[in-house]
């Protein structure tokens, strides 16, 4: 797994400021307990949801990938 993108984000909401760090990872997942996994893609990870972060993207490796 290697982290392709990294960022710190700084934004007012309700007259308070708020810092967010954002990470963008790209690699091979091994999925262990599906209705985890069906749980997360549904409803997101970590406690910047509401901002837009969290989110899961998914694809086949390329056929000459190598897990």
């Amino acid at each position: 797994m290697a982290v392709i993108d990294r960022q710190i984000r700084r934004f007012g909401r309700g007259g308070a400021q708020v810092t967010i760090s954002t990470v963008t990872f790209e690699g091979h997942l091994q999925v262990l307990d599906t209705s985890v996994m069906q749980r997360s893609l549904t409803f997101g990870i970590g406690r910047a949801k509401s901002y837009g972060c969290g989110l899961l993207t998914l694809a086949r490796p390329a056929p000459n990938e190598t897990s």
